[in-house]
């Protein structure tokens, strides 16, 4: 189920893409960055964000995207030393991840201070650097979800079933 939702972000990332991009001519390469915890205690979670990022690439017939992946190692400091690698040495303008709340929270200022897009397939903090226009995500605050359904349930009475990873 993981696999198929990160599946789903990255194809939504390569539609924003092709959006932005209209047409492309097929000689024109596009870098797309990957920031994944490939090392350390996040290399499952990072090593399939991975194999989903390069899926989806390979998915895409239209366009000629370069896939340029970094590991963050699970590291903070890392995290921010492979994010300026992808921005000033190999000139990404959008990157897919970090994930995890630590990772993005010190990337998104970086990226918003260098304008380069960051969209991580999971973070779910309501912290106010997510509310950066460089700065976006796959899956949304689950308490921000609830509180918009209490608003809007009409019942006095219902049942909400929740799953927490």
């Amino acid at each position: 189920m993981k696999l198929i939702l990160k599946l789903v972000v990255a194809m939504l990332v390569l539609s924003l893409l092709i959006g932005c991009t209209g047409n492309v001519v097929k000689t024109n390469e596009i870098k797309l960055g990957g920031l994944f915890g490939l090392t350390s205690y996040g290399a499952t979670w990072g090593n399939t964000e991975k194999n989903a990022f390069l899926l989806a690439i390979e998915e895409e017939t239209e366009l000629n995207i370069n896939p340029i992946i970094e590991d963050h190692q699970s590291d903070l400091k890392t995290t921010v030393t492979a994010l300026n690698k992808l921005i000033f040495m190999d000139n990404v303008e959008i990157i897919v991840g970090p994930s995890w709340v630590e990772f993005s929270e010190v990337a998104a200022p970086v990226a918003k201070e260098n304008k380069v897009l960051l969209v991580s397939p999971w973070e779910t903090s309501e912290n106010s650097w997510i509310q950066s226009p460089y700065f976006m995500v796959g899956t949304p605050s689950e308490r921000v979800q609830v509180k918009t359904l209490l608003e809007n349930v009409k019942e006095k009475t219902f049942v909400l079933v929740y799953n927490e990873n």
